[in-house]
């Protein structure tokens, strides 16, 4: 009987480690399946942000100057004026390892940072004995609500700092690793001041963390005392360091007078999180779910009798109302707290549930992941998250003036003319396809006037003309994504491209295709080019409202505006202007 009893406990014993065995075995099936979705969330292509360019090229400049500037070196138009590239680090860094390895490097480089980001909040959520399916759940949430940020640019190493940053402290305060972690700081902080400004956010973030110990200071022995000295002495060490860049306080007084300039009210990611354009969209929701689940972080800290929670949650989701750019911050500082807060709902019940029913769990979160993962590619994802991002590497052509550039390379129009009109979005990637060669704007957004005597010009606004004459362009590239659309038609005519059309004598047109117009100066260093591709009538412009001349052109000009129409069709067989002319008039053809 002893026998059957004892090889009966060893069957279940037996049975049990395999049953804990493939759980792991799903377990971190799952997890992978999770790093596959959020590092996938991250590779999208550029869809007319261009910025990513001229951090390149900023980052070029300094390598073969071996200097960094303190005034404007790409445009003529601001030439000499203040300019103070704070992230420098970041575009010395990027530059090579897109010039050596390419694009499809700086997406494994961006993917390295987000694995490292949700790598240490998993670690942190299992030091609180969260189960990996609950982690794995509450990560994928998070990702949905951050994934708005999670492109190649500098601030990715503010999130990575702020995480890392939350982790040594998590980690000391409440698991009692060595204090000799928080020596590492002052090294951070070096490194974070010279690769983007949100080091700032992180410094507020220590400061946070020393006052609450203060704050705590009559739970503290006597023989503690010293570790709140010492935690002071890292603080002032960590500000201290931060002013260890090329121009030391000069690079925040210029940071800080960015912040204040009135042209932000009018940028995407300056609007504020409670803007209408990202009403219902669900990484607003997500956001906003953060904010709301504050209470529980409030809750927890008063019952813990624990301030740095509270003081964290407080400070960075004011600090989040100010744009919309800053609730990844936000999310990310306050996600963990957010989560161990979930104790005043009953967490164990909710971990013992996901423990419990496992198999239920795993094959749920495994089936959303799955699903994510499968409508990632067609772009379903993002479109889901408020986002109409494109799964790939590089460029989104449709929103870059690629072809309008090939025409100007293999014509020399960026070497024979000297100062450019461009729109905003795309001066960056002029920058990068014209080496050398100043632009008029570009999405550094230098200061105010600059930007608003554009949106003058470029709207022609009262007193454009004037500003024509300041500025003396010599040639103006237009790039217009939607200008086949009604919505594009109707713009065409109230902005710049209806003056340079309507003025023939002073400009001329010489390449237009869906998206883009390339006028250049009737003067004699562009003599040559305009005789070989002037379009004197087919201009999508007069297409549109000077019908007549096109009319009138075919009863006295017919060989010329005959030529253009073959031209167009030879560059571009499916152009829709071509097509509706040759069926208009198709007797002269």
């Amino acid at each position: 009987m002893i026998e059957i009893i004892f090889m009966a406990k060893s069957s279940i014993s037996v049975k049990s480690k395999s049953i804990k065995k493939d759980n792991y075995l799903i377990n971190y099936l799952i997890l992978l399946l999770f790093f596959v979705f959020a590092i996938m969330l991250s590779i999208t292509k550029l869809n007319g942000e261009d910025d990513l360019f001229w951090h390149i090229e900023t980052g070029r400049y300094i390598i073969e100057n071996k200097y960094i500037p303190s005034t404007d070196v790409f445009s003529f138009a601001t030439f000499g004026e203040k300019w103070i590239p704070f992230e420098w680090g970041w575009d010395v860094l990027i530059f090579f390892i897109y010039t050596y390895l390419g694009f499809p490097a700086l997406y494994i480089f961006n993917a390295i940072i987000i694995f490292i980001i949700f790598t240490l909040l998993f670690l942190l959520l299992r030091k609180y004995h969260f189960s990996i399916s609950l982690s794995v759940l509450l990560l994928t949430i998070l990702a949905l609500g951050i994934k708005y940020r999670l492109g190649i640019k500098p601030h990715m190493f503010t999130y990575l700092f702020l995480v890392l940053l939350i982790y040594i402290i998590v980690n000391v305060k409440y698991f009692n690793a060595s204090k000799k972690h928080l020596y590492f700081i002052p090294l951070i902080f070096i490194f974070w001041a010279n690769l983007h400004m949100g080091v700032l956010a992180g410094i507020l973030l220590f400061f946070i963390f020393l006052l609450s110990e203060f704050l705590n200071y009559k739970k503290i022995i006597s023989q503690e005392k010293k570790y709140l000295l010492t935690l002071f002495v890292i603080f002032i060490l960590s500000i201290l360091a931060i002013f260890i860049n090329p121009h030391g306080y000069n690079t925040f007084l210029y940071s800080y007078e960015h912040t204040q300039m009135k042209m932000l009210k009018e940028i995407y990611e300056w609007y504020s999180p409670f803007n209408e354009v990202f009403m219902g969209k669900l990484f607003n929701l997500i956001y906003l779910f953060f904010v709301i689940s504050g209470i529980f972080v409030i809750r927890y800290s008063f019952k813990r009798k624990d301030y740095f929670p509270i003081l964290v949650y407080l400070t960075f989701v004011i600090y989040s109302f100010r744009a919309v750019r800053f609730i990844v911050d936000f999310m990310l500082v306050t996600f963990i707290f957010l989560s161990i807060s979930l104790d005043t709902l009953k967490r164990d019940r909710i971990n013992s549930f996901f423990e419990n029913k496992s198999k239920l769990t795993n094959i749920l979160i495994t089936c959303i992941l799955l699903l994510f993962i499968f409508l990632t590619p067609n772009n379903t994802t993002f479109r889901i998250i408020g986002f109409n991002s494109d799964f790939g590497m590089g460029i989104y052509e449709p929103t870059f003036p690629v072809k309008m550039f090939k025409f100007m390379k293999d014509n020399n129009i960026a070497e024979i003319g000297e100062r450019p009109f461009n729109t905003l979005e795309y001066g960056g990637f002029f920058l990068h396809n014209f080496i050398g060669r100043k632009n008029f704007i570009d999405s550094r957004n230098l200061n105010d006037t600059i930007y608003y005597n554009f949106k003058e010009i470029v709207n022609k606004k009262p007193g454009f003309l004037r500003l024509l004459n300041k500025y003396n362009f010599d040639y103006f590239i237009i790039f217009r994504p939607n200008m086949s659309t009604p919505e594009g038609v109707k713009e065409m005519k109230e902005i710049i491209t209806s003056y340079l059309s309507e003025n023939p004598n002073g400009w001329k047109l010489i390449y237009f295709d869906l998206q883009s117009l390339l006028f250049v100066k009737n003067e004699e260093k562009f003599s040559d080019i305009i005789s070989k591709f002037e379009y004197k009538y087919l201009n999508p412009y007069i297409l549109n409202y000077k019908l007549n001349i096109v009319e009138k052109a075919f009863k006295e000009d017919e060989e010329t505006i005959k030529r253009e129409i073959i031209r167009k069709e030879s560059e571009e067989p499916d152009n829709h202007f071509t097509k509706t002319l040759r069926e208009m008039y198709k007797q002269f053809f």
